[in-house]
């Protein structure tokens, strides 16, 4: 009988949910179900059992990731549950985003099996690594699926330690954020989606600055597509995040 799977998943750009859709695939694990950390708010008692699997993935922000989802899986437990961990970067790097989150869910109850990093399209910056993941990535992927699934299967934990440091780097910012234009209908639907609640339903074009943290939700699930970045402080960071992402990040596993 198959393990009932879970995908856990932060996918503002979608993706995230590309990749841990494809790699439950690959692991043989089709029919997963989702449980979406960017659109459902509150996750107490939500307890996965020792006969589940979790598969957990979540952006990289700033070598981090997002506070918001590290808020919410603190309320999603483990009851010695296998879990594997996976990150997706815009092709500069992950730094602490992978052990911070095998560490969330160690601490949850979890057991990992495995944990892995992969790149893709830059969401801020869509121009970087429009094309990733690539042949190589699914290739890459496949192999780290089909291991996985034979160490949940011998029940066999992650052994390799995870690249990242402990404290993990701060959290970082950037000064300029989304906003919409005149194609704006008004019709809600990026002040229900934001993770933040950074949008008003009543004056949906503007963005509250404190509160926004760049995941691109707003932006992806606008029918109009009314919302963008702009302005000088966006196209300076353009040249200067180009520079970083200019090399070919591969994929990496710690099995």
């Amino acid at each position: 009988m198959k393990p009932k799977v879970t995908k856990v998943v932060f996918s503002p750009g979608g993706s995230v949910k590309g990749i841990s859709d494809l790699f439950c695939t690959l692991a043989g694990w089709e029919g997963a179900e989702e449980l979406d950390l960017l659109r459902r708010r509150d996750f107490r008692g939500k307890t996965f059992q020792r006969d589940e699997i979790a598969v957990v993935a979540a952006p990289v922000f700033f070598g981090r990731i997002p506070e918001i989802v590290a808020q919410k899986l603190r309320d999603v437990k483990g009851d010695s549950t296998p879990a594997i961990a996976m990150v997706v970067y815009g092709n500069r790097d992950y730094e602490d985003a992978l052990i911070e989150l095998a560490d969330l869910l160690t601490a949850n109850g979890f057991v990992l099996h495995g944990a892995g990093t992969f790149a893709a399209r830059h969401s801020i910056y869509p121009k970087i690594a429009e094309d990733r993941p690539d042949e190589r990535d699914k290739e890459a992927l496949r192999a780290f699926a089909l291991h996985c699934a034979e160490n949940i299967k011998k029940g066999g934990p992650l052994a390799a330690s995870i690249k990242g440091n402990r404290p993990y780097r701060p959290y970082g910012r950037i000064p300029f954020y989304p906003k919409g234009d005149s194609r704006c209908t008004a019709c809600g639907l990026c002040a229900k989606t934001c993770p933040v609640a950074a949008i008003d339903e009543r004056t949906p074009r503007l963005t509250d600055k404190k509160l926004c943290i760049n995941c691109t939700a707003c932006i992806n699930v606008c029918p109009e597509k009314a919302r963008s970045y702009g302005g000088l402080l966006y196209h300076l960071g353009g040249m200067k995040i180009k520079k970083a992402c200019s090399g070919y990040r591969t994929p990496e596993f710690f099995v």
